[in-house]
This record gives C-alpha cells, sequence and structure tokens, in this order.
C-alpha cells in the first residue's frame, strides 16, 4: 500500500481551502504546498490517476484521497463525466513524513501515522463517516465563528485517527489473504516434496509446477518452516536412511538409490555430516538389544564406517 509515514502533528491547522462542487470536465492537478494536509472524497463512474513515479491506473466509484506536501498527483475523468468532490486543505505549522510503499513494520507501530493516498473502503458506511466529517468541516469553515473553529480542528484530527485505522484494517486483510496463499503455497512444496524426494528434484522444478517464481517460494518456504528447502530436502533423505538403517539388512548402495543420493559415497558423507557418525556405526547403535550391550569400538582411531557394503 502506497502512502504516508506521519508523525504526530503538532499545532493546529489552518483551512486553505473547504468545498464540495460537481464537474463535467474534471482535471486536477494538486495545489498542496509544504505542511499541507489535503482531504477529498471523490465519486465517478471512471476516472484516471496518475501518482508521482508510478504508472496511472483507473479508479471507478468512491474513492478517499489524501496528498500531503508536494507530491505529484494528476487525476482526470473523459469530458462529460460527472464527478463530484468534497475537497478540504489544511495547513500545519510544521509536517514530518515519509512518502513510500508502506511495510509490514510500519502496521506494529502505533507512534506513527498511517495514511493512503488512495483509500477505497469496501464498507459504505466508512465512506459516509469521511463524507459526513467533510461536509461538517466545510460547513464550519462558512460559518466562520469561534466554536465553529474549533469545531473544525476536532474533525480534521478525525479524519487523521479513521484514516490511520482504515489503513491498518485493510493492511491486515491485505495480509490475511497473502497468508492464506503463503500457506497454500508453502504446504503444497513440501507436500511435493515429501512425496518426490527420493528422486532428482529441484526448487526451480516445484516452483514451476505451482506458478510461482523460486525466489518467492524459497522466501516464503523458509519463513513458514524455520528451514529452507534445502535443508529440508536433506532432513527428508537423511531420514528415510536412518529408518532403512534400522529395519533392514539393505545395502548402502540400494538405500542411496532409495533415497534419492547418486551413489553411495555421497550418502556416507552426507549421513556422516547430518548424525556425526558413519552409517555402519549408526546401525550397530541401533541393532543394541539392551543397555548392556557393548557400544561399537573405534580401532586404531580408524572410522568403523569403512566404506564396504553393510
Amino acid at each position: 500500500m502506497f502512502g504516508y509515514v506521519l508523525q504526530k502533528p503538532k499545532g493546529l491547522p489552518s483551512t486553505r481551502w473547504a468545498c464540495k462542487t460537481v464537474v463535467n470536465d474534471y482535471d486536477w492537478h494538486n495545489r498542496s504546498v509544504a505542511n499541507q494536509i489535503e482531504f477529498s472524497l471523490c465519486t465517478a463512474s471512471s476516472r484516471t490517476v496518475c501518482q508521482e513515479g508510478r504508472a496511472p491506473f483507473e479508479v471507478k466509484g468512491t474513492t478517499f484521497g489524501c496528498v500531503i506536501g508536494e507530491i505529484a498527483m494528476h487525476s482526470f475523468a473523459e469530458t462529460g463525466v460527472e464527478v463530484e468532490i468534497a475537497s478540504v486543505a489544511v495547513r500545519f505549522p510544521s509536517l514530518f513524513y515519509e512518502t513510500r510503499e508502506l511495510l509490514p513494520a510500519d502496521f506494529e507501530d502505533p507512534s506513527v501515522l498511517l495514511l493512503p493516498v488512495l483509500l477505497c473502503p469496501s464498507d459504505p458506511k466508512e465512506l459516509l463517516a469521511f463524507d459526513r466529517l467533510l461536509s461538517r468541516y466545510i460547513q464550519s469553515y462558512v460559518d466562520q465563528d469561534a466554536a465553529s473553529e474549533m469545531q473544525g480542528y476536532s474533525i480534521v484530527f478525525e479524519l487523521l485517527a479513521r484514516l490511520d485505522a482504515q489503513t491498518r484494517r485493510q493492511a491486515r486483510e491485505i495480509t490475511a489473504k497473502k497468508d492464506k496463499y503463503i500457506h497454500y503455497y508453502v504446504m503444497k512444496a513440501d507436500a511435493i516434496l515429501r512425496q518426490s524426494f527420493s528422486k532428482r528434484i529441484t526448487l526451480q522444478a516445484i516452483a514451476a509446477e505451482l506458478g510461482i517464481t523460486p525466489s518467492y517460494l524459497s522466501a516464503i518456504y523458509r519463513r513458514a518452516m524455520g528451514v529452507s528447502f534445502s535443508e529440508r530436502l536433506c532432513a527428508l533423505r537423511m531420514e528415510r536412511p536412518k529408518e532403512l538403517l534400522t529395519s533392514t539388512a539393505l545395502s548402502v548402495s540400494s538405500i542411496a538409490e532409495q533415497v534419492g543420493f547418486c551413489d553411495e559415497s555421497n550418502l556416507r558423507k552426507s549421513f556422516k555430516q547430518y548424525f556425526g557418525m558413519g552409517l555402519r556405526e549408526y546401525r550397530n547403535i541401533a541393532r543394541e538389544q539392551t543397555l548392556y550391550h557393548a557400544k561399537p569400538i573405534r580401532k586404531g582411531g580408524e572410522d568403523m564406517d569403512d566404506g564396504k557394503d553393510l
């Protein structure tokens, strides 16, 4: 989500403009200056929005916009398209903010306000609430008495608070949807791994089967599982020979073939790195019948796993 990370404003805002109108030849360039915030509710069947450094995009229906400072914004509709606009611009003594793509860490930081450049609330009640606040502010600006001025201050801060809450709510919804897809991809990838670990399988092949990029799969797999793809593949390939060593009399070469190693020397090396002991030593220990059975002894400092088939 593209928007602003805004420090809590200090001081009271002054009004630059407050208006409500309907136009049929809509072509708007922001008139923002330093320390200014413009709130606008815009309704049209279709219009195009251009943000600085981003590709133009089409917007339909009602949106709530927020422009801070001097960011370049341009919005327009085809001639004849009716556009309803309620717009309020206020200026603070000073504002400290960043304009950028909002990050997950931002949504966990309650010390700042998160404001979107463009908000499309799915709940009509939210749009109605924004519309009422802007209408009340415009009326207070028209009245221009002391009580109305005080009411205007409170409306500005309520708009900021509502925008922050709505931005965080939408971010949680987006994150929940992403997490749902991430869970699907990770579980699907892990199922493929468990079914095919004994074959020559790669991260690239699984990513292609799922229709996502290898780098994306690698990142979400590590985040969800706590281990990398290669570490998980190694663990699966190591558990199977451990089981076969205990329950069968298969040779090392047969075991290597069953668990997806290209040759037995590769299996011997990997097994020792993973478990800290050789294949022969592990099989002998696993076959101990009682606690009093003598543990295998290394003679002359040589590894008991001498490279011969078991």
